[in-house]
Parts: structure tokens; C-alpha cells; sequence
């Protein structure tokens, strides 16, 4: 018995630049082969294969990247459904062979530069036995050769050793590993650290994966280790680590995409040089009409927002610095050492979107901006206060549980 479904999904990826994008669409192939006993029972073998749908995808060099993995993936996919039918005819009929195999694999566009393409291949299989197991590998290509890279390809001559170092040293302090214990102090078989050849060119830096097994027992799951960019600059190869690519980089740090709850999600994008667009998206989940604030504090800074402010709340009010604000632990007011932006609606109704955007001017030698977010919603029958977020974020300058945002500018 031969079962086959071919799905297209619409799927949307996002480069390391927030100038550009890829969109594409991904097509699902899936096939199951089955045997049915006379009690009944079956035994399916299945395979699913998941690739985009290159046809309509404008960046040339990756489109052909992508159609030559495709087609190398597609060939394993029909000797894997030739072996999983063999698998069949090979079972019991008399004995006790029943459940099933299972095989997914997919692959996409994991991330790209102006040099070089990241495909991301996710690998899950049950074979029989206590458990599945699943993998993921990226593949690192350059994008005008078309070859794929090995992390020594993208460091200067004789740096493999130093960034080994470097990553050792990021692990142990990411994983709060004393520098004088071994790797067996985090779980690991082996008491030396070995770097991943499973790895990944980020906005961040380069990204590197365990799998299960790898390092680790399999309840232990994946382990991944980012090294930035600020640690090993000096001994990346500037032919794919160029100066474009930092500064774009810094543009990408500064564009923040945040769901913190259902109540509140926030975008910021850079404009131009100097200023910075803030989207923020709210509403009222608390099933009743309520009086309802949205509040954004700029902690440290003097009044940056410019006059561009959008919203459909009932009124929206601007407080600058130094000037008196209620501080709800003491109930007593105190001067304000930050900008506030609140918006107030007297009725927000229940399940009704607000929104709020508006500009402010980057402020000047500064490396980073502190930005606080919060929503209150006041019973009017009760007068008791609910807050969003919930209460173990962090107290603002007022002493309400606030959301925090950090924005780099270096």
C-alpha cells in the first residue's frame, strides 16, 4: 500500500540584514509504505522530505545553491523510499511486527551575507527502540564559488588555534564552568573541549551546534555555543568579514522585533542615520472594559522623542526629564530622571488593538539605549491594578514591573 502528499507551505525568511529579505514558499513531499496483517494490524515506513520552491526566488547565487542541495537531497529521498519498501516486504507477517519508521528531513535558508549563504538541514527519525532521534547541520557556503566552508575558510591563516581558545573560554563562561575544571564539570563525555565542525554565520556571531550524542547524553539534549563577533574580529577573513558587513550589522542590532506577552509586542527599526522608529502594538486581554495604560520610559536620557507620535488611544502624554512622577513603593512623588511616554485610554475595551509608534533621536555618544515597557489595567469597580508583564520583571524608575529592551548603537 503506497500512501504520497505533496503539501506547499508558505514560509518567510529573514537575513542577517534588516535591509533584505528572501521569501519563499516550501513544498512537502511524504510518502508512507504499509503492509496490513490479517489481525489487522499494519506496519507503515514513512519519509518526508521538505525543500523551498526555488522557481520564484530573485537572489540568483542562492537559488542555484539551493536547486544543486535539492536535487542531491531528492535522490536520497527515492533510495530512502526503495529501502523503507524493502523494509516491508522483509517483515513477519507471523510475528510482531508492528508500528512503524519514521524519516523527516528539511532544509532551508538558515541566514545569509553578501559573501556567503547558511543552509540549515533538520534531520528526525524513529527506527524502533526507546526513543527517535533528531539532528540539525548547517552548511556554510561562499556564494560566488559556490564551495562550502570550513570554519578554517573563514579565519586568517594560522587563527584556527586562537579561536578554539577564544570558544573554549566563551563556553566555560556561558556554561559557568570554572576555568580550571574540565568539560566533564558540564556533562561531558571527555574531560578536553573540541570544538563543533557543526556551524552557523550569524548576526551575532558564529554559532555552534551539539547534537545529541556529540558531547552529551541524548536527555541532555543539543548543546549550542555562540562566540561574537567582538571576540574573534581580529582573526576573521576579511574577504567574507568586511567592513560592510559590520556596519550592516550594527544597523541589524538596532532593529528589534518583541513579543513579551499577549498584551504587548514592540518593533523598532532604524529610519535613517540618526533616529529610530518605534511600533508598539497593544491590547486589553483582560476580558472587561478597563482604564488602561501603555508606558515607555528612556532611562537616563533628556527628552528624545520628536514630535511624530501616532496612536489611537484616547490621549497620549510626553513627560521629560526632571520634572515630578509617582513612585509607587513610598506612594510619594520624586523627580524624574528619565523620559516617559504614556498613552491613556479611559475605556479600553476588551480584545481592542492599540497602537502607538513614534520617532526619537539616537542619542548622541552613547553605546547603548535602556528602554522600559509596561501595561496597566485599572478595575474601576474594584480600583485594584493588573500589570503586564508579570511580577518578577524588573522595577522602572516608578517602581512598577517593567519589560527591558537594550538597543546597541556601537
Amino acid at each position: 500500500m503506497f500512501r504520497f502528499i505533496l503539501l506547499i507551505c508558505l514560509t518567510f525568511f529573514a537575513d542577517l540584514y534588516a535591509q533584505a529579505s528572501i521569501k519563499y514558499h516550501t513544498i512537502k513531499q511524504h510518502k508512507s509504505v504499509c503492509t496490513d496483517y490479517y489481525w489487522n494490524d499494519t506496519f507503515c515506513s514513512s519519509y518526508t522530505l521538505t525543500t523551498p520552491y526555488t522557481k520564484h526566488i530573485k537572489h540568483k547565487d542562492i537559488k542555484d545553491l539551493l536547486d544543486r542541495e535539492i536535487e542531491k537531497l531528492d535522490k536520497i529521498y527515492q533510495n530512502a523510499l526503495q529501502d523503507y519498501e524493502n523494509t516491508i516486504d522483509e517483515l513477519n507477517p507471523d510475528g510482531n511486527d508492528t508500528g512503524h519508521f519514521d524519516s523527516d528531513k528539511s532544509l532551508n535558508i538558515f541566514a545569509f551575507t553578501p559573501a556567503t549563504a547558511t543552509l540549515v538541514l533538520e534531520e528526525s527519525r524513529y527506527t524502533g527502540g526507546a526513543h527517535g532521534s533528531y539532528d540539525i547541520y548547517y552548511n556554510n557556503y561562499d556564494l560566488k564559488t559556490q564551495k562550502k566552508l570550513n570554519l578554517r575558510d573563514i579565519l586568517k591563516p594560522n587563527s584556527y588555534d586562537k579561536f578554539v581558545k577564544i570558544a573554549q573560554d566563551r563556553y566555560k563562561q556561558t556554561y559557568h564552568i570554572p576555568q580550571n575544571a574540565t568539560m566533564q564539570y558540564d556533562g561531558w563525555f571527555n574531560k578536553e573541549f573540541v570544538l563543533a565542525s557543526n556551524f552557523a554565520i550569524t548576526a551575532d556571531g558564529i554559532y555552534f551546534l551539539y547534537n545529541p550524542y556529540e558531547i552529551k547524553s541524548y536527555a541532555d539534549g543539543q548543546t549550542t555555543l555562540l562566540v561574537p563577533y567582538k571576540d574573534i574580529k581580529h582573526i576573521l577573513n576579511t574577504k567574507y568579514f568586511t567592513t560592510e558587513f559590520f556596519n550592516k550589522l550594527k544597523v541589524q542590532k538596532q532593529t528589534i522585533n518583541k513579543t513579551f506577552s499577549k498584551e504587548l509586542s514592540v518593533h523598532i527599526s532604524p529610519l535613517d542615520s540618526d533616529k529610530l522608529l518605534f511600533e508598539i502594538s497593544s491590547y486589553n486581554a483582560t476580558y472587561d472594559t478597563k482604564e488602561g495604560w501603555l508606558s515607555i520610559t528612556f532611562v537616563g536620557y533628556k527628552d528624545i522623542i520628536t514630535s511624530h507620535i501616532k496612536s489611537n488611544f484616547q490621549k497620549v502624554d510626553r513627560y521629560p526629564n526632571g520634572i515630578p512622577i509617582y513612585y509607587k513603593p513610598t506612594k510619594k512623588t520624586i523627580k524624574k530622571h528619565s523620559v516617559l511616554l504614556e498613552a491613556y485610554d479611559a475605556a479600553w475595551e476588551s480584545d481592542s488593538p492599540k497602537t502607538l509608534s513614534f520617532v526619537i533621536q539616537k542619542p548622541k555618544n552613547h553605546p547603548k539605549l535602556e528602554v522600559q515597557f509596561r501595561v496597566v489595567f485599572k478595575d474601576k469597580q474594584s480600583h485594584s491594578y493588573s500589570y503586564i508583564p508579570q511580577k518578577d520583571a524588573p522595577l522602572d524608575q516608578q517602581g512598577f514591573h517593567s519589560y527591558k529592551v537594550e538597543i546597541d548603537f556601537d
